[in-house]
């Protein structure tokens, strides 16, 4: 590829929305940032629900117009699009909303891992996962939309 670089980078389809502070711990939107930060123009495609009758095929035509159209075509080197395509009948999507990133803040879930520690000064804890704090939520996020 050092000799004939591609004119855009397509990161996904990945079945889970990477919508607010999500995108920081996203592989999918990962990539794309990669790619973007070797200036390589990409973009990010999450939030497929390939359960759903022809989901995969109306998004991967979807993907194929996106790719050819002036939002894509006018990036930048050193850019990157997100994309969160909605968990609906592919029949049902209406158009392309721009969105700002939504922040919802998490803070993290820690259990003490056991009653033992390495020595008499050292406890181990162990994430649990994150929780949730309240944050207003801007009404024209990608969270909120």
């Amino acid at each position: 590829m050092r000799e004939n670089l591609p004119d855009l980078v397509i990161s996904g389809i990945n079945g889970d929305p990477n919508l607010g502070i999500d995108w920081l711990f996203s592989g999918t939107i990962g990539a794309a940032r990669i790619a973007a930060f070797v200036g390589l123009p990409s973009i990010a495609i999450s939030g497929l629900d390939d359960n759903m009758p022809g989901a995969v095929e109306a998004a991967a035509q979807w993907v194929v117009r996106l790719a050819q159209s002036p939002i894509v075509r006018q990036l930048q080197s050193f850019q990157y699009l997100t994309v969160s395509i909605p968990r609906i009948m592919p029949s049902e999507i209406k158009g392309i909303k721009v969105a700002k990133r939504g922040l919802v803040l998490r803070t993290p879930v820690l259990r003490k891992a056991s009653e033992d520690s390495i020595d008499n000064r050292t406890e181990i804890w162990r994430l649990q996962g994150f929780e949730e704090i309240e944050s207003p939520i801007l009404t024209d996020s990608d969270i909120a939309l």
